[in-house]
C-alpha cells in the first residue's frame, strides 16, 4: 500500500482517525483494533469507537478535523483481507451487513451536516464475522500492512 492514494489524500491535514468494530465478533474487529495499535504513535487524533460512533460525536466535532478517516470492516464482495478506500459519496451508496449501533452512512450524513466535507472510509473485506475474538490471517495481514502506512504517514517528525 506504500505511496498509496491514501498517504496522498491525508498528508498535511489535520486528521481524525475513527475505528469502528466488535473485537468480539472476529474480522468486525479490524477498525477498533487498529485504532487501539495507533493511539499515541502518531500525530493524528485517533479515537477507538468500537460500536457507537455516535457516543463520540461531542470529541469529533470539538477537535474541528479536516479529515476524517473511518476505519471498519466491511463486505464489498472481495477477497477476504482485501482493502478499499471509499470517500463518502461513494460509500453512501454501498449496502453492506454492520454490526453498528447506528448506520455508518447516518453517522456520515450527520459529519456532513456539521460541515465536515472530508470524510474517508477503509474497509476491509472480513473471512468471517462471528463470535469469537482475533482476526483472521487474511484481515490480520491488512491490518499490519494498514498500520504501517498509518504510522509513516502520521509520524511525529516529518
Amino acid at each position: 500500500m506504500r505511496n498509496s492514494r491514501l498517504s496522498k489524500i491525508l498528508l498535511d491535514t489535520e486528521t481524525t482517525i475513527l475505528g469502528i468494530g466488535n473485537p468480539l465478533r472476529g474480522d468486525d474487529g479490524f477498525g477498533s483494533i487498529l485504532a487501539k495499535r495507533l493511539k499515541g504513535k502518531t500525530k493524528a487524533e485517533v479515537l477507538d469507537v468500537e460500536t457507537s460512533p455516535e457516543n463520540f460525536l461531542g470529541k469529533i466535532l470539538e477537535n474541528k478535523p479536516k479529515m476524517i478517516l473511518i476505519l471498519d470492516c466491511a463486505d464489498f464482495g472481495a477477497k477476504p483481507g482485501q482493502i478499499k478506500l471509499f470517500n463518502y459519496s461513494e460509500f453512501r451508496d454501498l449496502k453492506f451487513y454492520s454490526t453498528h449501533n447506528i448506520s455508518l452512512n447516518l453517522f456520515i450524513n450527520f459529519l456532513l451536516k456539521e460541515k465536515i466535507k472530508n470524510i474517508m472510509v477503509l474497509v476491509v473485506q472480513p473471512k468471517e464475522i462471528k463470535f469469537k475474538r482475533g482476526l483472521s490471517k487474511e484481515v490480520s495481514l491488512a491490518l499490519k500492512n494498514i498500520e504501517k502506512e498509518l504510522l509513516n504517514t502520521f509520524r511525529w517528525n516529518k
